[in-house]
């Protein structure tokens, strides 16, 4: 009895230990599939888990079955914002001036000192062009935000008269922006030339060689068309401003301009005084008649600066001349109203230091606003810019029949 007691209790256990052996495997087998069946996208790393079942068959004598469970595969998504803050794009304007040595290239690059004080965060780039029609033709062709002009020149361009004839009507163009001196030439020789030559008026300059300051620059045509008008033929001659006065020693010309800009003779026409003993040549009263018929920008002028710069002026007290506005105009898409509004206030109260620190912006800091209204009178059907028709406006200085460009 007892040893079939034994038997039958060691059979039980054997089948109670293979039952849970069994079952341990069922639950791994399980895993398994359930593992494999579930898409894994991203792996970070695997945990191995230890199952221990322990069964006691009598007191005192366990018995003790481990299983290793296989990887588990934890995936884990991790989702981050970046916002990205764009660097801000400065603003470039490309600024056009004369060429150096002249009186325009200085007045040009103080202002450009200024505007980068007035606008700190733009990049403001000057360029030596030259005269005010090679400036307006690079704003044309797109080289330029800002370019050195008169308000004799944009008469010509809006008008697309000569020589602006071929600028397509599509094409962005400057309007009165800003203004910063007046311009004069007279006609020069020297004491022996004159005497020489006979130059006593400006027919006697018929067939002779003379440099009527260069293509480059507006002056240059507006005499080319006095002379036309007088029908004589001046055989102008193209070279550096700074060679005049060697040129005149040398007689390769009998006579060339000289300027005054802003109240002060330029570098290069004080070069003509220190090397030469410079003499007006004055036009006759007939010739002025002429000029003033064909509507040409000539005005009779004092004589005083040019005397105050070593120039006879023959004892006269005017003469007869170019006068040119000068300054650096610009379009609303270059330069908005608040820009040139600022800018132009900023000139204003800081005239008298412009004017130490450069002698030709004196005609601005004697009167600022009056240059400006002249310079618009000069050219009364272009259009001026909303800035500055602003500080017109404030002054008291804006007439009804001015326009405001758009």
């Amino acid at each position: 009895m007892s040893s079939s007691s034994g038997v039958t209790r060691r059979g039980f256990l054997t089948v109670a230990v293979s039952a849970i052996v069994a079952g341990v495997v069922a639950g791994v087998g399980a895993y398994y599939a359930g593992t494999l069946a579930a898409p894994v996208k991203e792996v970070i790393k695997e945990v191995t888990k230890t199952v221990t079942t322990t069964t006691t068959l009598a007191p005192g004598a366990p018995i003790t079955v481990t299983v290793t469970a296989p990887p588990t595969t934890v995936t884990k998504t991790v989702t981050t914002t970046v916002t990205v803050t764009p660097t801000p794009t400065r603003k470039s304007i490309r600024f056009g001036i004369d060429v150096p040595g002249t009186g325009a290239a200085m007045v040009g690059s103080q202002l450009v000192d200024l505007m980068r004080s007035v606008f700190p965060t733009y990049d403001i780039s000057p360029y030596s062009i030259g005269g005010v029609i090679a400036n307006t033709k690079e704003f044309l062709k797109g080289n330029l935000e800002v370019c050195w002009s008169s308000g004799t020149s944009l008469k010509l361009l809006h008008a697309r008269e000569e020589p602006f004839k071929d600028v397509p009507r599509d094409v962005l163009l400057p309007v009165h922006t800003l203004y910063t001196h007046s311009s004069v030439q007279p006609i020069v020789t020297t004491k022996e030339l004159k005497k020489k030559y006979r130059l006593n008026s400006w027919k006697d300059l018929a067939g002779k060689k003379a440099a009527i300051m260069s293509v480059k620059y507006e002056n240059h045509m507006w005499y080319m068309r006095a002379f036309q008008a007088l029908g004589i033929n001046v055989q102008h001659v193209e070279m550096d401003l700074e060679m005049f006065a060697d040129a005149l020693k040398k007689e390769d010309i009998v006579a060339c301009l000289y300027s005054v800009v802003g109240g002060s003779a330029t570098p290069w026409a004080m070069t003509i005084s220190t090397k030469t003993e410079p003499v007006i040549i004055h036009p006759s009263p007939a010739e002025v008649e002429v000029v003033e018929k064909a509507g040409l920008p000539f005005v009779w002028f004092s004589t005083k600066k040019f005397r105050e710069s070593g120039v006879d002026d023959q004892g006269l007290d005017k003469t007869f001349l170019c006068v040119l506005p000068l300054g650096f105009n610009s379009h609303p898409k270059f330069l908005s109203e608040d820009e040139v509004y600022r800018l132009l206030k900023e000139m204003i109260a800081r005239k008298d230091e412009l004017a130490k620190m450069t002698k030709f912006f004196a005609e601005f800091a004697e009167d600022p606003i009056g240059l400006q209204a002249t310079a618009v009178s000069a050219a009364p059907d272009v259009p001026v810019h909303p800035g500055l028709a602003k500080l017109l406006k404030e002054y008291g200085a804006w007439r009804g029949e001015w326009k405001v460009a758009s």
